[in-house]
């Protein structure tokens, strides 16, 4: 037997590329069978673009969806992106596309708030649904809360700066969804993501929540 010590091969980094490299393949694959329409959570996001929200809330809304987006677990939910003022992103797994998206909406007019909860109900058959907004809805009630509570989905709203909105606390308290309150829209922007699946549960608990709108985190 030699006595010559074999040659060391350094195969760390080479073991290491061939891991992620494999890992989004398989990542890749799995991917490719995601129906979001089937998707255990559903989720619509209704995005308000109207005029009240040009500089830094726009800018903060848009880092909020994406703080949500990272929050979310593609394989398990698919969401979709309705501006208020513009043609919205239909449900996707890939976060990338939908954050593309966001990134690119513009500001818009209104707050037609129950055109866009009639829309996200007709369009998307969602487990669950996101509103925000910083001011009041431009548009009619109808029969929408109505459509909302027969098919049973949730609608968080979200509040975004000084006093309170009645009437998103009252399509949250009525529809079974939560109301969140933010002072800023930095603040918002950090915080969304609590609505995600992998945190809303927190949210049943009051002293959580506060902390939530404060700006804590949990």
């Amino acid at each position: 037997m030699s006595n010559e010590l074999a040659p060391v091969v350094k195969m760390g980094s080479f073991i290491k590329r061939v891991g992620i490299t494999g890992t989004r393949a398989l990542a890749k694959e799995r991917m490719a069978g995601v129906k979001p329409e089937e998707c255990v959570n559903r989720y619509a996001i209704g995005f308000d673009d109207s005029g009240s929200m040009s500089g830094q809330p726009l800018a903060d809304a848009k880092k909020a969806v994406a703080g949500f987006l990272s929050s979310c677990n593609p394989v398990e939910t698919s969401v979709a992106i309705y501006p208020f003022n513009a043609k919205a992103q239909p449900l996707t797994v890939m976060y990338n596309v939908a954050t593309a998206y966001t990134n690119g909406i513009p500001l818009g007019g209104g707050t037609p708030l129950y055109e866009v909860m009639n829309r996200i109900l007709d369009e998307v058959k969602p487990t669950r649904v996101i509103l925000f907004s910083d001011g009041e809805p431009s548009d009619n009630e109808g029969t929408v809360i109505d459509k909302a509570r027969e098919a049973h989905v949730p609608f968080d709203c979200v509040y975004i700066g000084p006093g309170d909105s009645v009437v998103l606390r009252g399509i949250a308290e009525r529809t079974g969804g939560n109301y969140l309150h933010f002072d800023t829209s930095t603040v918002f922007a950090k915080q969304l993501k609590y609505l995600s699946p992998k945190y809303v549960a927190l949210l049943s608990n009051a002293d959580l929540k506060a902390r939530v709108e404060r700006g804590e985190t949990i």
